[in-house]
């Protein structure tokens, strides 16, 4: 077990290392995490507010709380403690898990990368578990499905593992991710270990026959399909797969009708009838990141799991970058263009620079993965310093990133539509800025959030009732339901992150908005 930790931890560290180097701030710990960690140190009050006299931001703040964990506790295991997230380990403490749940199942997987990060950084931080607990591990269990929603598998791995050693009915969950991983094998000693106190005939007698223990196996199989204790479809794929005399009967029917178990999608796999991961949860598609599929389904995958964030750039750009496009149209286009503009800006080519440039736009923009490119090419781009319409959609892509605040520098009279932006980042607003003409819904919106913010009363009850980390839960819905085109919505949720000390993310957020709006 602790081999099978270290192999992920380093994996992490790769990805990290590769993707952020070495300057970056301790939450870059883990890939997603685009935070400061000044930003997330609690709620705390608005420096900028302060700076400039402000009237404050009234809503009640609960006091960051230190308590060491519960070892045997495993709903508030993380890999990201309090000192590193800047969240109380409280933060759930004070609500219920049933509340949670509800929450997470109606939190869909994010477009905007703020929110990408806000959401992982809560679901893998250590915190207190929610009080009244219905059920022991239920709010784990909770994390690690969204974790999965996101296509986070190694992170959920990972946390699994801090779990260990882990109680018997979250072994199903670990033997169903262990399936999902590109770089583990099914942690089949703790399922058959368990022996019939583990819930799951098929997964072992898949472990067994994986174990090398093939007649055992067979007879498993043939005495729980005698017993009806066995769906008839997943017993003919065990057929299949051990290879029995049954296997001649042509006449079952093995095709999924359902969303298949992550067995049954290993068992269609080792038959030789793979099934589609396009077609599934975006979990399934990390078991494509190896190769062993090709380079294509490869391509797939990682597109995939970057558009929600649970890959980094730098290896999606490894992906991209592994050979010349096989054809075109489609993700090709895409392949070609990225491998273009990288190699025009490695080489400083100023005269290709702009017609790359142009054509990855393209692409990428048809594609609905302009944050993408972001991620990958935009410092890159504005040192390049490009002039005319290449230089504005250079800014458009840098406000995008990481790299907002160089980007917010580069604005000038010939970009006035996006004057917002300095205003968000420094917290000054010229007193014409309230009756600017040509102000939208949703600048008018952003202008309130960080002059005049709106907190509920609701959300100040829930602060002062030290339920902190259901309050984000709701404000990350909030504005996901806000950038659908709902601007009181986008008001009260950045007037929320910002009165709890989620400076950097209303900022990135609604930067985010503004430069969706431009683009269109």
């Amino acid at each position: 077990m602790n081999n099978k930790l270290c192999r992920i931890f380093a994996c992490l560290f790769w990805m990290v290392s590769a993707g952020y180097g070495m300057a970056q701030t301790p939450l870059s710990a883990i890939d997603w995490f685009k935070e400061a960690p000044q930003d997330t140190q609690g709620p705390v009050q608005d420096p900028y507010i302060e700076q400039n006299q402000k009237a404050p931001i009234s809503a009640p703040l609960p006091d960051i709380e230190v308590a060491p964990l519960d070892a045997a506790d495993f709903d508030a295991i993380g890999l990201l403690p309090s000192n590193l997230t800047g969240l109380p380990i409280s933060m759930w403490k004070r609500s219920s898990d049933q509340d949670l749940l509800r929450l997470l199942s109606q939190t869909d997987v994010s477009t905007i990368p703020a929110m990408q990060s806000l959401t992982l950084q809560l679901l893998l931080a250590e915190a207190s578990p929610p009080s009244p607990q219905t059920q022991p591990n239920l709010f784990l269990r909770a994390r690690i499905d969204k974790l999965l929603e996101y296509g986070a598998v190694d992170a959920a791995l990972a946390m699994l593992e801090r779990a260990s050693p882990l109680p018997a009915d979250l072994v199903p969950t670990f033997f169903d991710i262990s399936l999902l991983s590109d770089a583990l094998d099914p942690i089949c000693s703790e399922v058959l270990g368990l022996q019939d106190r583990y819930p799951y005939d098929a997964d072992r007698i898949y472990c067994l026959a994986r174990s090398g223990e093939w007649l055992d196996a067979v007879l498993m199989l043939n005495t729980v399909e005698a017993l009806g204790e066995l769906d008839p479809r997943l017993a003919g794929l065990l057929h299949r797969f051990l290879e029995t005399e049954q296997v001649a009967d042509e006449s079952r029917n093995l095709a999924p009708t359902r969303l298949p178990t992550v067995l049954e999608y290993r068992l269609f796999e080792a038959i030789g009838e793979p099934l589609n991961p396009a077609t599934l949860p975006r979990a399934f598609s990390v078991s494509m990141l190896s190769g062993d599929a090709g380079w294509r389904a490869q391509l797939d995958a990682a597109e995939r799991l970057a558009q929600s964030g649970a890959l980094a750039s730098n290896r999606l750009i490894g992906v991209y970058s592994q050979s010349d496009a096989a054809a075109s149209g489609g993700v090709w286009d895409r392949v070609a263009a990225v491998q273009a503009l990288d190699q025009a800006l490695a080489n400083d080519e100023t005269t290709w620079i702009p017609d790359a440039f142009d054509q990855a736009w393209t692409v990428m923009s048809a594609a609905r993965m302009l944050h993408i490119l972001a991620d990958l090419f935009a410092e890159r781009l504005l040192d390049a310093e490009l002039e005319g319409v290449h230089k504005r959609r250079s800014i458009l892509l840098g406000l995008m990133s990481d790299a907002y605040k160089l980007a917010a520098e580069r604005i000038d009279a010939s970009n006035e539509d996006l004057s917002i932006v300095p205003h968000i980042l420094s917290g000054t607003w010229p007193d014409k800025w309230g009756s600017r003409p040509a102000q939208t819904p949703l600048e008018n919106a952003i202008f309130q959030a960080f002059v005049s913010p709106r907190v509920p009363i609701s959300v100040q009850d829930n602060l002062s009732q030290g339920r902190l980390g259901e309050v984000i839960l709701q404000t990350i819905r909030q504005f996901e339901q806000g950038a659908e085109g709902d601007p009181q919505d986008v008001l009260e949720a950045l007037s929320i992150m910002r009165s709890v000390g989620l400076t950097t993310t209303a900022e990135q957020a609604a930067i985010f908005l503004v430069v969706r709006d431009k683009i269109g």
